[in-house]
């Protein structure tokens, strides 16, 4: 259950940003003869929540904004997205949200580039949300060097004093070939709460193919908490991948759950796809599940493409799958055009395992059924409708309904 201060900053901070800020901006935008461009989604949700069973209406209004000034060096922008939430029947905690909001600029000074406010940063030792400063500088297009710091934001903007700094070091010495090395720490108040090195490489091989690896070391509890290594090769019809990673949750280490062993999971998969033609393609893999605690599983998917000029396209797939649960599972999905200029989806999945994530709610599903239509009222103004029924393990099942409306400018 949130506190008290997540609820405030949920509904009374962040609309305040997101209704009062592109106001305040506007006028300077059209002053300084800023380019601006972005787009405003509604949506409209209607499900029985599948915890208490009451019928839940959310309603969310999306804002995306992107205001540039130039191009190239020297060049200024701002850019935003959050939404603002509510549930009209007052049933579940629809929360707004400000995903970032940043001001960045290229060239400040000898090849030196800023981003200030909230952020997201990618890193493989972490890809924290930064209310704070980025400053990256590149040397001669050889060497990059980033550094970032500040508060340690959520998406859910959960109240704390947890601050968090890192940087980053990439170097591209030789053409089609990439390494990186990045450091995170965060800290809660004045104590050390995580601490991640990691390693990142990539290069080029044959034609088009590349070989890839990454490795993230927790050092506070000094294990491999990811790594992951690859192989890409792709060829005229043919393209074949194979990886192999494993992970390890690490936990803050102001957090009851780091005194608790963690289960270590590892995969191995090699997949293929092998064109026929312009139209359909052929695809497979297998997943090999390595679990501690479980017996592992052995996944196999095979299935075929359809990509067709006039909107028509779709997949259809068998998922065979062994170990701690046996599962025989089918996914199909359908587009296609249909009368009044409405672009049609039409899918299902039986017995095949989904990570659903629903504002907060991590669901298991094993069925799913969906129609979506989508219509464009102009070229800047689309219509989107979709109704599906997801059977879960955990909540037996539910029906959902949604409803958007975007509009780009």
């Amino acid at each position: 259950m949130k506190d008290k201060s997540t609820s405030i900053r949920s509904r009374v901070i962040v609309p305040a940003v997101l209704l009062v800020l592109p106001v305040l901006l506007f006028p300077l935008v059209v002053k300084a003869d800023w380019s601006m461009r972005g787009d405003t989604t509604t949506v409209l949700e209607s499900y029985e929540d599948p915890v208490d069973e009451e019928a839940a209406l959310p309603v969310y209004q999306y804002l995306r904004l992107d205001l540039r000034d130039g191009t190239g060096n020297g060049a200024k922008g701002f850019r935003l997205y959050g939404r603002i939430a509510g549930d009209l029947n007052d049933e579940v905690d629809a929360e707004s949200r400000l995903y970032y909001a940043y001001y960045q600029q290229k060239d400040l000074w000898n090849g030196v580039d800023i981003r200030a406010g909230r952020q997201w940063v990618n890193t493989v030792a972490g890809s924290p949300i930064v209310d704070g400063l980025r400053v990256d500088w590149n040397w001669e297009d050889v060497l990059t060097f980033t550094a970032y710091g500040g508060g340690y934001a959520t998406i859910e903007d959960e109240e704390g004093g947890d601050s968090v700094l890192g940087f980053i070091i990439k170097e591209d010495l030789w053409a089609g070939s990439d390494l990186s090395a990045s450091y995170m720490q965060k800290r809660d108040g004045g104590d050390l709460d995580k601490e991640i090195l990691g390693i990142a490489g990539r290069t080029k091989v044959s034609k088009r193919g590349s070989v890839y690896g990454e490795f993230q070391y927790d050092m506070i509890s000094r294990i491999s908490s990811f790594y992951q290594a690859g192989i890409r090769l792709p060829g005229e019809q043919w393209t074949i991948k194979s990886e192999f990673f494993g992970y390890t949750p690490v936990f803050d280490s102001t957090s009851i759950y780091s005194v608790f062993a963690a289960d270590e999971y590892k995969e191995a998969s090699i997949s293929a796809d092998y064109r026929l033609d312009r139209n359909w393609t052929l695809f497979g893999g297998y997943t090999r599940e390595m679990y501690d605690s479980f017996d592992d599983s052995n996944v196999v998917e095979a299935g075929c493409e359809l990509r067709k000029k006039g909107g028509y396209g779709g997949y259809v797939a068998t998922i065979f799958r062994s170990g701690e649960e046996d599962l025989r599972g089918i996914k199909v999905d359908y587009r296609m055009p249909a009368p009044y200029d409405v672009r049609l989806d039409i899918g299902a999945e039986y017995n095949v395992y989904n990570r659903i994530d629903d504002d907060d709610d991590d669901d298991t599903s094993s069925k799913r059924y969906w129609l979506e239509g989508v219509k464009d009222l102009s070229g800047d103004l689309t219509l989107r409708a979709k109704v599906e029924r997801v059977e879960s393990v955990v909540y037996d099942y539910y029906n959902r309904g949604r409803l958007s409306l975007k509009y780009r400018f």
